[in-house]
């Protein structure tokens, strides 16, 4: 499992490396970026899976996204989104679809999910 999970968080690097070449996190925020992915991704891998922490996970990386988005209109720089925020967004489907495939009757988690894609998704699924 936590080769699993440390994977995950090595497939980030490259994302977070960027935002910090670029100015739009400190090292220290990308370090506190790292250390609670890695602990949502603990709590989405473990043996008994709740539907909370993947809603949680789900949220904390949209909220990371409307940052990124904040701080770029505030700075202007418009350069590098498709290598970043289509991770971003990528994996934020991706445990969308693994909480769907869990909870298949539960309506309100894939309606979150068409909103998400609604305002997100940039080409098809």
């Amino acid at each position: 499992m936590a080769e699993i999970i440390q994977e995950r968080i090595e497939d980030r690097l490259p994302e977070l490396e960027q935002l910090e070449r670029i100015g739009l996190f400190s090292h220290a925020e990308i370090k506190a970026i790292i250390k609670k992915a890695s602990d949502l991704e603990y709590r989405i891998q473990r043996r008994t899976l709740f539907k909370e922490d993947f809603i949680n996970y789900v949220q904390y990386e949209i909220n990371l996204l409307e940052l990124i988005q904040r701080r770029r209109t505030r700075i202007g720089y418009s350069f590098k989104k498709d290598e970043i925020e289509n991770s971003i967004v990528h994996r934020v489907q991706g445990v969308f679809r693994r909480a769907s495939a869990k909870w298949k009757d539960d309506v309100q988690l894939w309606l979150s999910y068409v909103v998400f894609c609604k305002k997100w998704c940039r080409v098809k699924m």
